[in-house]
């Protein structure tokens, strides 16, 4: 299940007063007004302890980073001080469409806010809040001025209802899910079964219209409960955003914005350091923090390929039931799982849904699949009659290949390039892979296209990179620009001996800065941060500091990601 983007992408406007008369709405007619905050009262506004709203924002380890200032608000001399120089406030969307400033409606208002996450800010017009308790008390305390902590705006309709699922939902979220994503094929009971047992209701956010009749569900947004490997061979858990979609009804109303904002809200309280997804569109979820972290190409063997080692006395491989399949084929995924970065692990439902081969469930062209095992892998792979070939021949479609050693690489592909009688073998590999080098003929394996597949937000830098390790060791400080305000700022990265220290503060040597999506794309290695810098999304101090920065990200293997959703 892939996240679908395509109904809000041009609704987001720019960030409008969020905390209300009760902190000061100064004149517009006045050329000087000072507003002051205090620092219990903002406290008790948001639901937080005096002692704990200053660092609070979504990570737990981050405290302290944050003071009050009085000031006095010049619009025209609005400057904020970073790293490297200086430059005009912008007026600021929360996703990072960044814009000079210019006068807003009159239900906007400028404050003066605290210094944030490093930032030295003079003159401040946009307030960023952190620490929020009740969140939908602060929805309707604010839905006309903000979302409380990551400022959006409440999706216009006053009479729009957010809330999280009941049982009595399902029907309208699996109809809505089939028109979002094109599903033609009735959804069996055995599906719907499966698929609600892996998602809580009170992890997916539902939106009704009551001003129409029959109070239709126009929107909803859920999460599965995962946990993926990381550089190191750890494990982290994490949501894996899903099944996104928003009425073609109610586009353009802000709802795709709110329901992953609260949905961000949620995960904040619950500590995660990272969120994951699938998008359907490259363009929509920068905008929320998320970034493109591991890549994938489509590949096609046109004739039966050899490869360069010649092949074992004794086989290796073999042909097996799909009852035999399932009894090996976990426990070779959760090893595969400790070699490569991003892959998903399954439970025991995620493989009920991965086994299922039942007709009904299969398209009408397809075949069975067929099983090939190995001590240190398996291959799976079915034969598709959609498109034949010149000679009616199918096509052989690879649907997975896990490989624990390259031996069982080699081995499983030797049998699935040469297969008999197929006119076209297709398969799906993790950028990386070595292929096309085991190959006698290196062009007989066609790179077709090259996606990305899991997208992540960092949810809190300090424990998100904590939790793997590290190809090189480096002391610096690193420079996290988040448009959101969540969990950006100045961070010593100090690595010795592959294991991190990150907390809040400057390094020994020199600076590197770049916005969180570009850090969501470094964490599994998938990028160079070189080729970032050349794109001018990475900047170093010097070049000698990038290159350092550069080799820190190495991974023993290519990243996959194993399973989408």
């Amino acid at each position: 299940m892939v996240v679908n983007a395509f109904e809000d992408r041009d609704d987001c406007g720019p960030v409008d007063g969020l905390l209300g008369s009760e902190f000061g709405r100064p004149s517009r007619d006045a050329e000087d007004t000072t507003v002051q905050v205090k620092a219990d009262d903002l406290g008790h506004h948001l639901g937080a302890r005096p002692e704990e709203w200053h660092g609070a924002g979504i990570g737990r380890r981050h405290q302290a980073r944050r003071q009050l200032v009085e000031s006095t608000v010049h619009p025209e001399e609005c400057v904020r001080r970073e790293a490297g120089g200086h430059h005009a406030l912008h007026h600021e969307d929360p996703f990072g469409d960044h814009q000079p400033f210019t006068e807003r409606a009159p239900r906007q208002h400028r404050q003066i806010w605290p210094a944030v996450d490093g930032v030295e800010v003079a003159k401040v017009v946009e307030p960023l809040i952190v620490g929020v308790d009740n969140v939908d008390d602060l929805h309707r305390e604010c839905r006309r001025g903000g979302h409380p902590r990551y400022g959006s705006r409440m999706a216009s309709g006053p009479d729009l209802q957010f809330r999280p699922a009941i049982d009595s939902d399902w029907p309208e979220i699996f109809a809505a899910d089939a028109r979002a994503f094109g599903i033609t094929a009735p959804i069996d009971e055995y599906q719907r079964a499966n698929s609600r047992a892996r998602i809580n209701n009170e992890d997916i956010v539902v939106v009704r219209d009551p001003a129409l009749p029959g109070d239709p569900l126009v929107g909803k947004a859920m999460y599965y409960r995962l946990t993926m490997s990381v550089p190191g061979g750890g494990r982290l858990d994490f949501p894996g955003l899903t099944w996104v979609s928003v009425a073609p009804t109610h586009r353009r109303r802000g709802i795709l914005r709110e329901l992953i904002m609260r949905l961000r809200t949620k995960w904040a309280q619950e500590g995660q350091p990272i969120a994951a997804l699938w998008a359907s569109e490259a363009t929509i979820y920068g905008r929320f923090g998320f970034g493109p972290a591991v890549f994938a190409e489509d590949v096609r063997i046109d004739e039966r390929q050899s490869l360069r080692l010649p092949a074992p006395a004794q086989a290796q491989v073999r042909f097996a039931t799909a009852e035999e399949f399932a009894g090996h084929a976990p426990a070779l995924y959760d090893r595969w799982a400790d070699v490569h970065p991003g892959v998903m692990s399954r439970d025991l439902l995620w493989w009920q849904s991965v086994l299922d081969d039942r007709p009904a469930h299969r398209l009408i062209t397809t075949g069975e699949r067929q099983y090939l095992l190995h001590p240190d892998g398996y291959a799976v792979y079915h034969l598709d009659t959609a498109n034949t070939g010149p000679d009616n021949l199918p096509a052989a479609h690879v649907d997975e290949v896990v490989a624990v050693t390259d031996e069982a690489h080699t081995e499983l592909w030797r049998i699935l390039a040469s297969l008999d009688l197929v006119a076209t073998t297709t398969a799906t590999l993790p950028v990386g892979d070595p292929l096309p080098f085991k190959l006698a003929d290196l062009r007989g394996v066609k790179t077709t296209s090259r996606h990305d597949t899991l997208w992540i937000a960092i949810l809190d830098v300090a424990d998100a990179l904590g939790a793997r390790t590290y190809a090189a060791d480096i002391d610096t400080t690193l420079v996290v620009d988040d448009p959101l305000g969540t969990t950006g700022g100045r961070y010593r990265l100090r690595i010795v001996d592959g294991s991190p220290d990150v907390v809040p503060g400057d390094g020994a040597a020199g600076e590197i800065a770049c916005d969180i999506t570009v850090l969501a794309s470094l964490f599994f290695g998938a990028v160079d941060a070189r080729a970032l810098a050349a794109a001018g999304r990475v900047r170093a101090s010097d070049p000698e500091l990038l290159t350092a920065f550069a080799a820190v990200w190495r991974t023993q293997s290519p990243p996959a990601t194993g399973t989408d959703f």
